[in-house]
């Protein structure tokens, strides 16, 4: 989808060396215009995925929050591959063919290590296990909980346990957590340098 495009991009301005997987294309005017920039820069973009895959990390951002019903060729081969392949997988805001709301239609589905959600966490966030963490970023993430004290107030989607938040701009991720697992707090204003273990 548009999100890996431009991370890709992004990953490329950062010194990385990204390729994207890119089956289907589509037509609108947005995705031509990334592929563009990807063509541009230099970024390859395939039409299958390699076999074996030869990465360090595999950045899933097939479908987004739209996605509905079963998953279709040529991704219903791709996924497989992915999740069987042992590479770490991150996923952005919703793994691909988990359900917004359900999550994970069955024991087959991805399950990444890493997860970004954009903006905010979705419900189906409840159901992510990796152990890489699941941090939250966007352009503009708005407050956790309106009109709640600083420190307190409960966890709107169940899944902050130890959510963490990106700000690229100061190289640090800020951390919510609980001291308790009876006892939720939650701190916005509290930070701590990026890639540390959540408190």
């Amino acid at each position: 989808g548009g999100d890996g495009l431009v991370a890709a991009r992004h990953l490329l301005q950062f010194g990385y060396s990204p390729t994207v997987v890119y089956p289907k294309r589509p037509s609108k005017p947005l995705f031509v215009n990334l592929a563009t920039q990807m063509e541009m820069n230099g970024i390859p973009l395939l039409d299958a995925l390699p076999s074996p895959l030869n990465a360090d990390v595999v950045l899933d951002a097939i479908f987004g929050f739209s996605f509905k019903g079963a998953v279709r060729a040529p991704f219903d081969a791709i996924l497989p591959a992915l999740r069987d392949s042992g590479v770490p997988l991150v996923s952005v805001d919703i793994p691909s063919g988990w359900d917004v709301e359900a999550g994970p239609g069955d024991a087959d589905a991805l399950q990444p290590d890493v997860l970004v959600s954009l903006t905010m966490p979705k419900k189906c966030a409840a159901h992510f296990r990796g152990a890489g963490g699941h941090y939250l970023g966007g352009r503009f993430v708005p407050p956790l909980k309106p009109n709640c004290g600083r420190d307190k107030g409960p966890d709107p989607y169940g899944t902050a346990k130890h959510a963490q938040w990106l700000i690229p701009s100061t190289g640090y991720a800020g951390g919510m957590g609980a001291s308790k697992k009876t006892t939720p707090k939650w701190s916005t204003y509290a930070l701590s340098k990026a890639g540390a273990a959540p408190p």
